[in-house]
């Protein structure tokens, strides 16, 4: 069985994934809403780098939140 492709990317990613949304709790905060579906038949999930609407200029994105998210 294969991994999940993780795509960490700017709004214009999100267009190439469809799927169920979901925020996931770590112990260094709530990730970005992520969405996890399908990309060339492949299990794929997507993390907006800068949150939803990049809201989080690159010194405020929490990377350990992402990652553990990510592992989860």
């Amino acid at each position: 069985m294969k991994s999940p492709i993780a795509i960490i990317g700017g709004s214009g990613v999100k267009s190439i994934i469809k799927g169920e949304e979901k925020i996931i709790g770590t112990p260094y905060g709530p990730t970005p809403t992520l969405t996890i579906g399908q990309v060339k038949g492949r299990e794929a999930i997507y993390l907006p780098r800068h949150g939803e609407g990049h809201t989080a200029p690159p010194h405020k994105v929490n990377y350990r939140a992402n990652i553990w998210g990510l592992k989860s």
